[in-house]
């Protein structure tokens, strides 16, 4: 409080007096004694920063009060640990006032105007209230190459090399075997570097972040035996552009040593009747089907010849034309035939013409054979008047159909899609 002006030059006046009085002599100055500092504070904000930014990338905010417990169990010795008092409010507040500024500015300065995508996790609990975590993917322009803001990327940077391949790293997170192997690559070394050489040679540049996604544990095996991979091939005859669409359609062929894929290669001989050429066919028009689950092979070789009727010709003809009908679940393939079939009336020879119609979903072809049959123009049949392909009931757009086909508006065939 500030003194009235008579008193305080009262009190300036007899200043000098009082000073120099013994009783006073003493106490002019308060002194204070130095404190040193306590950097285990620091160390805790530090631990404290680092668990709420784990949480904030893996794990419910619930977790946090027993995760500050175990820390303090578990590293005893550590006295920031110790001092660690971080509980779900607390860590609430770190994320939106600590560490949501910092990463937003970052990430602002980085994007700047550029586009960039989201990635989000839905969550269907409407029993949680949480904050909303999200990925951000965007072009840095500074660094030249995209970037995806998740917990790969931030763990390794190293990383950037698969990043600016365009490999989908959060497609990697949710298999933590494999993304933990991942982390410990060194994309310096010469067997790395060797591999994904060796990659590019035969998966085009737009391919291989997909490749690469699909199956990153070829990281991991030896050039020597890719190599060998490769020319097992070659002695079996295929050409240089069938062994390309191979690895590039199936990206776990490498992965199949030589024994396993010349057993597999000679199971679909055997089983089918099939020529060298044929076999060399089957395998670049599906590479897929040569490494996919036997017994799967198997049970769709049953329902295709015993319970849908076709003879050993025809099943041959089958794989040839369209190898993916074995790769479907036998419940869709038997009800997708039972339809068209039985319920149409389309014979066997019609669909080994044309077995995409077995590939295409049920509710599809029962619509526009449904909406055919109501105008009298479910005609099938190619010797008579007003043929419809059976092309027709699966390729064609609703506004394509209903012009070429049904001979009515689309609107038409909307309004009556609304009875069904």
């Amino acid at each position: 409080m500030d003194l009235p002006s008579k008193k305080k030059a009262y009190s300036q006046k007899y200043r000098p007096e009082w000073e120099n009085m013994d009783e006073f002599k003493g106490n002019q100055e308060i002194p204070f004694k130095v404190v040193p500092k306590d950097h285990s504070y620091r160390h805790c904000d530090e631990s404290e920063g680092a668990l709420t930014l784990f949480i904030a990338e893996h794990c419910s905010i619930l977790s946090v009060d027993h995760l500050g417990e175990l820390c303090k169990m578990c590293f005893k010795d550590s006295k920031a640990t110790q001092e660690l008092k971080l509980h779900r409010t607390k860590c609430t507040e770190i994320m939106k006032n600590v560490l949501m500024p910092h990463f937003r500015k970052e990430l602002l300065d980085d994007i700047g105007n550029q586009k960039f995508s989201i990635i989000m996790d839905k969550s269907a609990d409407v029993s949680v209230s949480k904050h909303l975590g999200l990925v951000i993917r965007y072009y840095s322009a500074p660094q030249e190459n995209i970037k995806q803001n998740n917990a790969l990327q931030t763990t390794s940077e190293d990383l950037s090399t698969l990043l600016h391949l365009n490999v989908n790293l959060s497609k990697i997170e949710k298999k933590p075997f494999v993304a933990e192997k991942i982390l410990k690559l060194n994309f310096e070394e010469e067997d790395t570097k060797g591999i994904l050489m060796f990659i590019k040679d035969y998966v085009g540049v737009e391919d291989i972040g997909n490749f690469l996604t699909k199956n990153p544990l070829i990281l991991f095996e030896t050039v020597e035996d890719l190599k060998i991979r490769v020319n097992y091939l070659e002695s079996k005859k295929f050409k240089n552009e069938s062994i390309r669409r191979i690895i590039t359609q199936n990206p776990f062929w490498l992965m199949f040593s030589t024994i396993r894929i010349d057993k597999r290669l000679g199971y679909y001989q055997e089983k089918f009747k099939l020529c060298g050429s044929e076999v060399r066919h089957l395998a670049t028009k599906q590479p897929n089907l040569i490494t996919y689950n036997l017994h799967h092979i198997q049970t769709n070789s049953f329902v295709i010849k015993e319970e849908m009727g076709f003879n050993d010709n025809e099943v041959k003809q089958l794989i040839l034309k369209k190898p993916k009908l074995w790769m479907i679940s036998q419940n869709s393939l038997l009800e997708r035939f039972n339809y068209v079939h039985n319920i149409m009336k389309i014979p066997h020879e019609k669909v080994l013409h044309y077995p995409n119609i077995l590939l295409c979903r049920n509710f599809k072809v029962k619509q526009r054979h449904i909406f055919l049959e109501k105008l009298g123009r479910a005609q099938y049949d190619t010797t008579k008047e007003n043929y419809v392909p059976l092309s027709a009931l699966v390729e064609d757009t609703d506004q394509d159909f209903c012009k070429r086909y049904a001979k009515c508006l689309v609107d038409d065939f909307n309004t009556f899609l609304k009875t069904m």
